[in-house]
């Protein structure tokens, strides 16, 4: 097979396909925490694949599932009835979520999940005597998806323009580190070299931070006016913004907000969903509970594609009833052909097994204690500004504005790691100024041990290429980086 014409004929996710020919990245196999290409070259996936493979690759005990189900009924016609499997996993996944979110519809992705969550608020509030209730709220530092609806909502302005315009109604307020680096530039306060976040007096800019955003979204929806607000939709971990929790102020306020002009609120928990932070859900480190939360990623440790929402059953009667003439138009109206197929669904309670009966949330909160160790090491670089995340997933923050008084055309870390650690076999999640890591929660201490080595050599290889007398340096600066 001549790979490099065949991938003439396709593209691969947020990749500039002419770069991406010149030394294309083709997998062929998985086994536990590692990848191999068609080259044989093994890899150490740090990211579970993208925050999804929570058990690593080729788990034994989730393709049973998949095969014991696919042997019984794969599918079945969604316009006349359900399956057995679909219902298990509503019952499943409805007796792990927080507080009383048990109604549980099944979908095939996240964009999908959070997609139906708005739509199910907005014939919510229809079906309820307040049909002018119909924006979505969301934060600027924010991805939700990739459809028109989810890319609306979506605060990645370099994922939306392209597309725009896009669907309307969908009001983006600031996030609170957003508002945070602003004050930070306005106090004239670097934390470069301050050891951690959030400490003294960047912690009382923190505050201040998360404080003004609650007030400016409390603005918004009187500007905006309640009636028209039909939800607000958010992460409690954003992972865009670089793996930052909001404070519990900050959600205790929102959860006000919302119960106040009557908004109904849901959590994005596509990707912290299932016991990766340590807690089944990053819900339960808010302080409060959504009226919706949706999950993807995890659910099915990668094998199938399957996601859900899961409501407040407050809300769910609106939808149950009676049958009238009308009762088209008092159902739920929405449907996708692969949601809840049997195969999925058996997945997806196979993992959640796995997870309760292995207690895999204290290994991600064991995972994450080793690593986290391991990554405030690198505060040795003058260059990390912070560490952070919970459970096993874990960030650290660079300061790119170091590089660039240093070195002539440094453009970003991000750019220069992201190639090193594929060079040195390891997939991480890289930004410009942060990288992510979120190891599969089977990893032993043997194997963080070496995913970390493999980390800091790639940091080390970076800084020695651009620390080469003559080479790169703006004339003035000796300071060697390490």
């Amino acid at each position: 097979m001549n790979y490099r014409d065949i991938l003439k004929q396709t593209c691969v996710d947020y990749m500039q396909m002419n770069e991406f020919l010149i030394n294309p990245l083709i997998f062929k196999k998985g086994k536990g925490i590692y990848l191999w290409d068609i080259n044989n070259k093994k890899y150490i996936d740090a990211l579970s694949g993208v925050f999804v493979c929570i058990f690593g690759h080729n788990y034994k005990p989730i393709n049973q599932a998949l095969t014991k189900q696919l042997n019984k009924l794969s599918f079945f016609p969604g316009l006349h009835g359900t399956s057995d499997a679909t219902l298990k996993f509503v019952e499943d996944l409805s007796s792990i979520t927080p507080g009383n979110l048990n109604f549980v519809k099944a979908y095939t992705g996240g964009s999908e999940a959070n997609e139906a969550a708005m739509k199910f608020a907005k014939q919510y509030h229809t079906q309820t005597n307040s049909p002018g209730k119909y924006k979505v709220l969301s934060l600027n530092l924010s991805y939700h998806g990739g459809t028109f609806a989810t890319t609306s909502i979506s605060g990645l302005s370099k994922r939306r323009v392209k597309y725009e315009p896009l669907t309307y109604g969908h009001i983006k307020v600031p996030s609170p580190y957003q508002v945070y680096s602003k004050l930070k530039r306005r106090n004239s306060f670097n934390p470069t070299f301050e050891g951690h976040y959030f400490i003294g007096e960047s912690f009382d800019l923190w505050k201040e931070a998360n404080q003004i955003c609650a007030d400016i979204l409390e603005d918004t929806i009187i500007n905006e006016h309640p009636d028209t607000i039909s939800s607000f939709i958010i992460e409690p971990i954003c992972s865009t913004a670089g793996i930052i929790e909001p404070s519990l102020n900050y959600f205790k306020t929102v959860r006000n907000l919302c119960d106040k002009y009557n908004i109904m609120l849901i959590f994005d928990e596509v990707l912290t969903g299932v016991a990766k932070t340590g807690k089944m859900f990053a819900t339960e480190y808010t302080g409060i509970c959504p009226d919706i939360i949706t999950i993807a990623k995890s659910i099915s440790n990668g094998t199938v594609p399957l996601s859900a929402f899961a409501v407040d059953t407050k809300y769910s009667d609106a939808f149950l009833g009676p049958w009238s003439q009308d009762s088209e138009s008092v159902q739920f109206h929405t449907g996708i052909t692969y949601a809840g197929m049997p195969v999925a669904s058996a997945v997806g309670s196979a993992v959640i097994n796995e997870v309760l009966t292995n207690d895999y949330i204290q290994k991600a909160t064991n995972i994450g204690i080793q690593l986290r160790e391991k990554l405030e090491s690198l505060r040795k670089y003058d260059f990390v500004i912070d560490v952070r995340g919970r459970g096993s997933l874990l960030c650290v923050e660079i300061n790119n504005d170091y590089f660039h008084k240093r070195y002539k055309n440094f453009t970003s870390f991000g750019d220069y790691f992201k190639k090193t650690t594929l060079e040195n076999g390891l997939i991480v999640r890289i930004d410009p100024h942060w990288f992510t890591l979120s190891p599969p929660l089977i990893s032993t201490k043997e194997e963080i041990d070496e995913l970390f080595r493999l980390l800091e050599k790639s940091i080390e290889d970076v800084v020695k290429k651009w620390s080469k007398p003559g080479q790169h340096q703006i004339k003035g600066w000796r300071q060697n980086v390490l």
